[in-house]
């Protein structure tokens, strides 16, 4: 693992430091929304807010992204879970016709 606490990314938890050090940090914001990303082991890399398929997942599944418990897993986490540990139940008609969608995406880049 990369990180010691592998379920909150670096890049995902609040800034602490100096003034100067957040104010830089707002800029790796900017940086990553122009990114893409190859999961690799998928443990540094947000499974809804990072660019690692063609596009941000919370933009291409908005419905199902409201339904998610951790908004800011990491793709690892979100693999290594199911149905119940990822998403609060019962899905709307919205958000299953999404999950439909993630899967066959997520089946693509096996």
């Amino acid at each position: 693992m990369l990180y010691h606490n592998s379920n909150i990314q670096p890049h995902a938890r609040c800034p602490v430091g100096s003034f100067w050090w957040k104010e830089i940090l707002k800029l790796h914001v900017e940086f990553r929304a122009l990114s893409h990303y190859n999961p690799s082991f998928g443990n540094s890399v947000l499974f809804w807010g990072d660019v690692w398929s063609d596009n941000c997942l919370k933009d291409l599944c908005p419905h199902l992204y409201s339904f998610a418990k951790k908004k800011k897993s990491s793709v690892i986490f979100y693999l290594n879970g199911d149905l119940k540990a990822n998403y609060f139940l019962p899905l709307s008609v919205q958000a299953s016709e999404e999950l439909e969608v993630l899967e066959m995406l997520l089946q693509m880049h096996d």
